[in-house]
């Protein structure tokens, strides 16, 4: 039997958890080697075979044992999604989660699209307003002011396309597509880390935070107490 790749993660992540609600609501999380990852005070831990980096880290192939040949890795976790959904696509008995047509495919992206600017525009915010950041960057009130606004104004654009009857925000069907899981992703982090509600004044994504958070893949690890006592503490809300 071949060996499963495996797959780095920080089990709270903001970018992990992309990749493991997709794994669940796939149905193909026993089909890799998930190997959790954990930070303390005193770092990220480096389990073997792990390179360096940030996760999630995808392994598509294995070091040669002599040394020989590198591995190979997908780091960024839309391609790593993207790259899941082609190698379990039609036919793999798995639900379809990037659209069956042209111009469903085209719905999904346009709106990973929004959802990931908006991500970037609120992990800004945070370096520049979270106690968490305060002792490794230099901060800026108005910096973190413009980037929430920034990361509001991203969203309210993701509600004005998203599909109308819900609460997926690209299809109509009764799964979550790649969009979903990404932006189910962001509100999730940003609420259990931050104490930010980002569904607040967005009562279309509200929607479908509510629906997503009664599924099995919702079901987040504990974020660590070092993160917690430090992290919502924001000189802007």
């Amino acid at each position: 039997m071949p060996e499963k790749q495996r797959l780095w993660v920080l089990p709270w992540g903001l970018y992990p958890r992309r990749v493991t609600i997709y794994l669940e609501e796939k149905g193909i999380l026993d089909k890799l080697d998930v190997v959790p990852v954990n930070i303390t005070t005193q770092g990220m831990d480096q389990p073997p075979g792990k390179p360096a980096g940030s996760m999630p880290i995808l392994e598509v192939k294995r070091p040669s044992s002599e040394g020989a040949e590198d591995g190979v890795y997908i780091v960024q976790s839309v391609a790593l999604l993207e790259y899941l959904e082609d190698q379990y696509g039609p036919g793999s008995g798995t639900p379809d989660m990037r659209g069956s047509t042209p111009e469903e495919r085209a719905k999904v992206r346009d709106c990973m699209s929004v959802i990931c600017e908006a991500t970037d525009f609120f992990g800004f915010y945070c370096h520049n307003a979270s106690k968490l950041f305060s002792t490794m960057e230099e901060q800026s009130e108005g910096a973190a002011k413009q980037a929430l606004a920034r990361t509001h104004h991203m969203l309210s654009s993701l509600e004005k396309m998203a599909d109308a009857k819900g609460p997926w925000l690209a299809s109509s069907g009764d799964h979550p597509m790649l969009v979903d899981c990404i932006a189910m992703s962001t509100m999730q982090f940003a609420e259990a880390v931050y104490k930010v509600d980002l569904t607040e004044d967005h009562p279309r994504l509200k929607k479908l935070f509510d629906a997503f958070s009664a599924r099995e893949s919702a079901k987040m690890e504990e974020v660590p107490d070092f993160v917690q006592a430090m992290a919502p503490e924001m000189s802007v809300r």
